[in-house]
């Protein structure tokens, strides 16, 4: 994407492009941004977009994480949820605890 905005600057050089990331969603109507990028398969029906690309997850951690450690002391960290994320099912440890819940 970084190429597409590059290209829309040149050709652009008269805009300032401001770009910033968040968990947070901008209202449109509002004016509080004028072009969003959200992760969604199924969009306000308001909206107008097009599909750019399938959105993948990995699975990080220090080569050395799992040395010594049971799989019943694997935990995840996932946003705050009210019930345990499908995603999980697809992990190379579905059933570790979902300790950790990050507030956005």
């Amino acid at each position: 994407m970084l190429d597409e905005l590059h290209e829309f600057q040149q050709n652009n050089p008269y805009l300032t492009l401001s770009i910033n990331t968040t968990y947070a969603l901008s209202d449109l109507e509002k004016s509080e941004a004028d072009v969003v990028i959200r992760a969604s398969h199924t969009p306000d029906e308001h909206l107008i977009g097009h599909r750019l690309f399938p959105i993948s997850l990995g699975y990080f951690m220090h080569k050395d994480h799992l040395d010594n450690r049971t799989r019943e002391s694997l935990s995840w960290i996932a946003a705050s949820v009210t019930e345990r994320p499908t995603w999980l099912l697809d992990t190379p440890y579905p059933n570790a605890q979902l300790l950790y819940q990050l507030k956005i």
